[in-house]
């Protein structure tokens, strides 16, 4: 919340009725690489959250009284919750349930769907300067998000399908070089619109380093 309020306080001309472009501006950059994160995925320990990894979560902000004292001013807080929904075996917080309910091995029927959560997520504060200063490089933001609207749906097409292929996360660049994971998730693609996706769209929607080539 601290650095939505940053975001909006140098972000020039955002108004009050546009907070929802100060959100966008931060899931843009956390979708890009340009901040990273980390934070606490479905109760696990903390960990550094990937790039590509944001693309299955939505940000939302919520509000709530903490008391019920008259004039008391509402606590606001952004969410972080997977768009899509989960059954109970393949999660262990099941305190954000869905309106939609999954299939289940368990049971002939669907059952209840949760969604996957991202707790206590703590930000660079130097980053976060770093992109919304005084001096006018919240205009920079502001061209690369227009850039990426161009191109996102390769990378969230490469995003997707990295995430169908390795549900546990993408191993290191020993175990799965460049060059292999890029074939693999061509493989994937071939049968759609995005079957010539190039390496470098693919790489970054799985947030390695392009410079870093095996």
């Amino acid at each position: 919340m601290q650095a939505l309020r940053w975001i909006q306080t140098q972000t020039s001309g955002l108004r009050q009725s546009d907070q929802s472009v100060g959100m966008t501006q931060l899931h843009e950059s956390l979708k890009s690489g340009r901040i990273l994160a980390t934070g606490s995925v479905d109760g696990q320990a903390r960990r550094a959250i990937p790039p590509a990894e944001w693309y299955d979560y939505d940000l939302r902000r919520i509000r709530f009284l903490s008391s019920y004292t008259p004039g008391k001013a509402a606590t606001e807080f952004v969410e972080v919750v997977s768009k899509r929904a989960y059954p109970s075996g393949a999660i262990n917080l099941h305190n954000r349930p869905t309106k939609t309910n999954v299939p289940s091995a368990q049971s002939s029927s669907s059952e209840p769907g949760y969604h996957r959560v991202i707790d206590d997520v703590l930000l660079s504060r130097e980053e976060v300067i770093r992109c919304w200063s005084e001096n006018g490089s919240s205009s920079s933001i502001h061209s690369a998000i227009h850039k990426r609207k161009r191109t996102a749906p390769a990378r969230d097409a490469a995003a997707a399908a990295i995430k169908k292929i390795y549900p546990d996360g993408v191993p290191d660049q020993v175990a799965l070089p460049h060059g292999a994971l890029w074939k693999r998730v061509g493989e994937e693609l071939k049968n759609t619109p995005h079957a010539n996706i190039s390496k470098d769209t693919v790489l970054r929607a799985a947030g390695r380093d392009r410079r870093k080539r095996r």
